[in-house]
């Protein structure tokens, strides 16, 4: 977790928007609580190593979830 959140924020410190996907599969989108868990604890890694502003609130999709990122 800590490699994918050094490499967003590389792009962070560039001026980008990072879109942060995770890909559910099979019985996976069953338990989707446990994923939002996972993405939350990710975001808040990556609140720690920079300061960043949340563009779009972590999102259902059919093949997962998303949340998109910016730097303040």
């Amino acid at each position: 977790m800590e490699i994918r959140a050094k490499s967003a924020e590389k792009f962070l410190n560039e001026g980008d928007s990072v879109r942060v996907v995770l890909p559910l599969k099979g019985r996976q989108k069953a338990l989707e609580n446990v994923a939002r868990e996972k993405m939350s604890q990710f975001l808040d890694v990556l609140q720690e190593r920079s300061d960043i502003q949340i563009q779009k609130q972590i999102n259902k999709e059919p093949r997962g979830l998303t949340a998109t990122i910016i730097k303040k």
